[in-house]
């Protein structure tokens, strides 16, 4: 191979791999935000960070008589949870979930139940919903565009916002396994005050 063949075949190799690159850092800085959702989503209880590597939380519209989006509800600990009716860990936490809205709620923590049911099956989902869990806010409408949305996997899933309005944990994991650690992730960021990190 003669020289010249030699430094078109360097230079074409370091063409592709810079373009690899780029295309690389393309993908990965738009679509950030959503991955934040998947990537940092475990399968145990997770220990909340600070808050400039918390992802902004995607705006979920409740379905009860306020019509609230998330974002209304920033300043507040928001417990998000995905669940479908077939779903028998789902079904078991409920109680649960109850409880820890009954104890947390005037402290200023919310749940959000995103039910994630075929229409078929809505009927009953409320039905479930308002004899285990009647003291939470509800979504029903749209939850398979948040199921692409978030690449949400396996059920239950569970998102906590912090009160910035932002992901402070994401898991996978029955609650009822896990309940003292989610504890212990509540009460800290039940803790923290909006705009607490913003000063130091």
């Amino acid at each position: 191979m003669n020289s010249k063949n030699h430094t078109f075949l360097i230079m074409k190799a370091a063409a592709v791999f810079l373009l690899s690159l780029v295309m690389g850092l393309f993908y990965y800085y738009s679509d950030r935000r959503e991955n934040l959702y998947h990537h940092q989503a475990r399968r145990e209880v997770p220990v909340p960070g600070p808050l400039s590597a918390r992802p902004k939380a995607y705006n979920i519209r409740v379905e009860d008589q306020t019509r609230q989006a998330l974002s209304d509800l920033k300043g507040k600990v928001v417990y998000i949870n995905f669940w479908a009716s077939w779903c028998a860990p789902c079904r078991e936490e409920f109680p649960l979930i109850q409880k820890l809205q009954n104890e947390y709620g005037s402290s200023g923590f919310e749940t959000v139940l995103v039910n994630m049911d075929s229409p078929g099956l809505i009927a009953e989902a409320k039905k479930l919903q308002a004899e285990l869990a009647p003291n939470t806010r509800n979504v029903y409408k749209n939850t398979r565009e948040l199921q692409s949305i978030l690449n949400i996997e396996a059920l239950p899933f569970h998102m906590v916002i912090d009160r910035e309005g932002r992901v402070a944990g994401a898991f996978y994991a029955a609650l009822t396994k896990e309940e003292a650690k989610f504890r212990s992730l509540l009460q800290a960021l039940l803790q923290e005050s909006p705009g607490h990190e913003s000063r130091e």
